[in-house]
């Protein structure tokens, strides 16, 4: 019924508009003024919203470049009112006229979100939310998603969460803040030792792949070096290098000289103080040498010059060692290193080949064999060798 009669009064209208030239001139000079008041609103709206966007993105930059946690909160909290503000008119018309279904449309509410976001974040940390850098790499990041064609509803997926974890962080802080300590103090020493052994590894696997050694595989008493005045030829040098003799290969990238059929590479010797700085240098047949890290060298080395050591009792180390006849048994501990746990056999007595060790005994005491005239009267222990020697352990009679 509504409907009709709106559209009888739009028929009646139009015939009116049509005949009758007093209600013509009248609906025309409404109409220009309707127009005229729209624009004057259309322009001064303009420039209010235009003064309103300069406000906030001063308060913006302003938040972002001075590192005070207050400041940053109430500067981003004011930028964010300041969308919802001059967004205020121009939503409440476009929902009269039924353009859109909300006031507020889902686009301003996610620039105003963003903007609380960042200013969340400010508060907790704002020196990191004043890190130039760090803002220009999200800015650049933000650029990259805002193109990708799938989309993420980041306020959802990742803001969200994100709020949520900081506040219960943040609760922590201020109501038991002797737990948040703790707790921080804690993860921070780990993160250090997890730091400090990365940083360990590194600096081995760096002196692993700078530096390049090698030992000679027997001695050798002619060496070469390149002719000055023809560098893809050798000549001949007397010298005396002796099998197991440790030298520098001066680089491991180069490729092997060949020269005669033969590969020869580039060693430098040590000098007088041990240095390779300014060493000898010259070449030598390839297949005389061993090259490899200077540990496995060095270690390769003293295997080869160590002497057989007199062969005497070692227990199994797969658990608890038990001993209950009289004699020496070498214990399976370099310095540095604890034994498994050792059961002396009643109707014994027991000692060490050397002092400088550490005896933790069942009932958790622990003592330094240096340090005491007399073993205590325990039967169940283990040993931390403290020294480069051997440890052997000697059992005898009660």
């Amino acid at each position: 019924m509504i409907n009709i009669i709106f559209w009888i009064a739009i028929i009646v209208a139009i015939i009116l508009f049509i005949t009758w030239p007093t209600f013509r001139t009248f609906i025309i000079r409404q109409g220009a003024n309707i127009v005229s008041i729209a624009a004057n609103f259309v322009r001064l709206y303009s420039i209010a919203a235009l003064v309103v966007l300069g406000i906030v993105a001063l308060l913006v930059l302003s938040g972002l470049f001075i590192p005070v946690g207050i400041y940053k909160g109430l500067a981003f909290g004011l930028a964010a009112s300041l969308v919802y503000a001059i967004w205020l008119p121009a939503g409440i018309i476009l929902r009269i006229f039924r353009v859109t279904k909300d006031t507020f449309p889902s686009s301003i509410k996610a620039v105003a979100a963003w903007l609380c976001f960042v200013g969340f974040l400010g508060v907790l940390y704002p020196d990191t939310t004043s890190n130039f850098t760090l803002i220009l790499l999200v800015a650049l990041a933000a650029g990259v998603f805002s193109g990708m064609t799938v989309k993420i509803n980041a306020l959802e997926k990742l803001v969200f969460p994100i709020v949520v974890i900081l506040l219960i962080i943040t609760g922590i802080k201020y109501v038991f803040p002797e737990t948040y300590r703790s707790n921080t103090a804690f993860l921070k020493a780990i993160g250090g030792a997890e730091n400090t052994a990365v940083d360990r590894g590194r600096l081995r696997i760096k002196s692993y792949s700078t530096a390049t050694y090698g030992h000679m595989k027997k001695d050798v008493q002619v060496a070469y070096l390149k002719k000055s005045n023809d560098t893809t030829a050798l000549r001949d040098i007397n010298v005396n290098l002796k099998k197991d003799d440790i030298f520098l290969l001066v680089s491991h990238k180069n490729e092997t000289f060949e020269y005669n059929g033969q590969g020869f590479v580039e060693i430098c010797l040590p000098k007088a103080n041990g240095s390779y700085i300014g060493g000898k240098k010259m070449w030598v047949e390839v297949d005389l040498v061993e090259i490899g890290s200077r540990e496995a060298i060095e270690s390769n080395s003293e295997s080869d010059d160590t002497e057989p050591v007199e062969a005497v009792n070692t227990p199994s180390v797969s658990g608890p060692s038990r001993y209950n006849d009289n004699g020496e048994y070498l214990l399976p501990v370099l310095q540095g290193q604890t034994s498994n746990w050792i059961i002396v056999g009643n109707c014994h007595t027991y000692n060490f080949s050397h002092d400088n060790i550490i005896l933790e005994y069942e009932d958790g005491s622990r003592v330094n064999v240096a340090q005491i005239a007399q073993l205590p009267d325990k039967a169940k222990f283990r040993v931390t060798n403290l020294d480069e020697r051997q440890v052997k352990l000697l059992i005898g009679p009660a």
